[in-house]
């Protein structure tokens, strides 16, 4: 069984209907769906990551001049 997570923000209407799009890869057929309904605006992936103080970047590039090699990243010691 494959489990496919989607994390969107939705705008709930008067007649509450939610109309999901799913992606290609969801085959056709029947299938379980799990829906939570929060009163946060924010995916629940964005509020984790802030609550731990992790640094998000939004809307972001990484720089070209990053240092993503095993080389520039560590030490002659491997840290």
């Amino acid at each position: 069984m494959t489990i496919c997570t989607i994390d969107a923000v939705v705008t709930i209407e008067n007649d509450r209907k939610l109309v999901l799009q799913l992606p290609p890869e969801v085959r056709t057929g029947r299938h379980r769906v799990v829906a939570t309904v929060g009163d946060t605006p924010e995916p629940a992936s964005r509020l984790a990551t802030e609550a731990w103080g992790f640094p998000v970047l939004l809307d972001a590039q990484w720089p070209d001049n990053m240092p993503l090699s095993r080389d520039e990243m560590y030490d002659d010691d491997g840290r």
